[in-house]
């Protein structure tokens, strides 16, 4: 009972983070149809921001974040994506790209903590 109770707080959470990311990426203006640009590591918020732009049917292009601003200016260009969702530490590198309208951060935080009974 105690571990179901943990897993239902746990996955509830996810879920309010998973619509956070939803609602703010279409108060921001990414739309269906869009593309978008996620950049960073493979951390939770960067895949609930992926599933909101899914929701909205938009379409995400996932780059690793290993791209140098070159190569990440040449994919947003090349798909013409419309927004980036990235960390603090990637968003210096899509300055330069003229179809990207809305620039989008993810707060990631970690080391994640997990729920307890």
């Amino acid at each position: 009972d105690r571990v179901l109770s943990a897993l239902l707080r746990f996955f509830g959470q996810e879920l309010g983070l998973l619509l956070l990311e939803l609602f703010g990426l279409a108060a921001l203006g990414l739309k269906r149809g869009d593309k978008f640009c996620i950049v960073g590591s493979n951390r939770p918020r960067l895949y609930w921001a992926m599933c909101a732009g899914q929701a909205l049917g938009a379409v995400p292009v996932p780059c690793i974040e290993m791209l140098t601003a070159h190569d990440l200016e040449y994919r947003a260009q090349h798909c013409d994506a419309a927004a980036v969702v990235t960390t603090a530490a990637h968003t210096s590198k899509y300055e330069r790209c003229p179809s990207v309208r809305v620039r989008a951060c993810a707060r990631v935080i970690h080391p994640r903590s997990t729920p307890t009974g």
